[in-house]
């Protein structure tokens, strides 16, 4: 777990850490590894992941591309158990940034309506999650 938090303040407030060290190049640097890390991710994702997942039967599916029956059983699904498990906590303005447990999934959800007003949210998932329905 990696906080960058106080760095960034200390960036706003005067550049430096007291040593010298650029804190804007220390940003720099872990945004660097961070896209390398996240490229890595999505690479093995893609190329081990999703073709052993689909080998065991299991299929990432799009969406747009189910069954009307396929979606109202994903709607159920979601509604019944995974809904309740999500503990909704607003992003932004105006509201304090959450606190980040390692004993969640946490996500962060970018939510627009039809009129493309936009809405945070920040939602944690207990790990005990059920994935069968």
């Amino acid at each position: 777990m990696l906080r960058l938090s106080n760095l960034h303040r200390q960036v706003t407030a005067n550049g430096h850490n007291g040593t010298g060290q650029s804190l804007s190049n220390r940003l720099i640097a872990v945004r660097t590894l961070a896209k390398e890390v996240y490229a890595a991710v999505l690479q093995c994702l893609h190329s081990e992941i999703v073709p052993k997942l689909e080998k065991s039967g299991i299929h990432l599916l799009d969406y747009s591309r189910l069954t009307k029956h396929q979606k109202e059983w994903v709607y159920n699904y979601f509604k019944k158990t995974i809904h309740p498990l999500l503990i909704h906590l607003p992003l932004g303005h105006g509201h304090a940034f959450p606190h980040i447990s390692n004993l969640y999934l946490n996500l962060a959800v970018v939510l627009k309506d039809r009129k493309e007003n936009i809405r945070l949210m920040h939602l944690q998932v207990p790990d005990t999650l059920p994935l069968t329905g």
